[in-house]
């Protein structure tokens, strides 16, 4: 949703460990960086995005635009 070197900001509240299935090529969404350091955090395959990272839209509202562009691309997509 952001170019890279772009940032948003964000809370996370839920911890729990991902192991992906042997020879699974995942690949870290984003960094996030918190009390617990910097880390590869999130899951990326295709056009999803799945991570416990809530953002907050209005830290970056380019990150809306994107968001949406990417929303209206996939319902053309679909027609």
């Amino acid at each position: 949703m952001l170019p890279a070197g772009e940032q948003a900001r964000g809370h996370e509240f839920h911890y729990s460990t991902f192991q992906a299935n042997e020879g699974a090529d995942v690949k870290a969404a984003f960094q996030s960086k918190g009390r617990l350091g910097t880390k590869a955090d999130g899951y990326l395959t295709g056009n999803l995005v799945a991570g416990y990272t809530h953002l907050h839209f209005a830290s970056n509202p380019n990150m809306v635009k994107e968001w949406i562009h990417a929303c209206k691309q996939y319902q053309q997509s679909r027609k």
